[in-house]
């Protein structure tokens, strides 16, 4: 049998010390509660009111939204379809916070004041949609704003094929954000 030298012996004994140290942390891991359940079993007996005041948590959290618009066609054919929106809650400091609410979308026709600065206009389409979380994936709350033939509603002011459009989330708590991106553009 072969005599250990000492690299080895300080080998074996810094791969079982940090054996030991990962044991030790998964146990302190997994006898501590954060709010999860390594079965599961906490989560499904959960009633209905604690995940709503959750959510009513999250939502005051919020301390502004941004969005980002644009045409899309869900049908294949040659016009778009409506906008699909994607909404960001934010808090103070900027991390997006998933929640869900009512949403408020309206459509303006772009206009320019005198000095050639962009102004809301007359508005063109209005939509009220409900958002779930479910709704909310890692890059936001997406929802669609569907049109019927745009196009046809007055067509003088599609010279550029770009609107103003304003978003309003209402939470569940009863707090509204409101956005407006004067530079949409309506064709995919």
């Amino acid at each position: 049998m072969k005599k250990k030298t000492g690299s080895e012996i300080n080998y074996i004994i810094a791969l079982g010390l940090f054996i030991f140290s990962m044991l030790f942390i998964a146990i302190l891991f997994n006898t501590s509660d954060h709010g999860t359940s390594t079965t599961g079993f906490k989560e499904e007996k959960a009633d209905v009111s604690s995940k709503e005041k959750i959510v009513q948590k999250e939502a005051t959290k919020i301390k502004y939204i941004d969005f980002y618009a644009s045409a899309k066609n869900w049908d294949g054919d040659a016009e778009a379809d409506g906008l699909e929106v994607t909404i960001y809650p934010k808090d103070d400091r900027d991390i997006f916070i998933k929640v869900g609410g009512k949403i408020e979308a309206t459509l303006y026709k772009r206009e320019f004041d005198s000095h050639y600065n962009v102004k809301r206009g007359s508005w063109i389409l209005r939509w009220t949609k409900y958002i779930a979380i479910d709704n909310c994936g890692f890059f936001g709350c997406t929802i669609r704003l569907e049109r019927e033939d745009l196009e046809e509603i007055d067509d003088k002011f599609y010279l550029d094929n770009i609107a103003i459009l304003e978003v309003t989330l209402t939470t569940q708590d009863g707090k509204s954000f409101t956005a407006t991106e004067d530079f949409v553009y309506l064709k995919p």
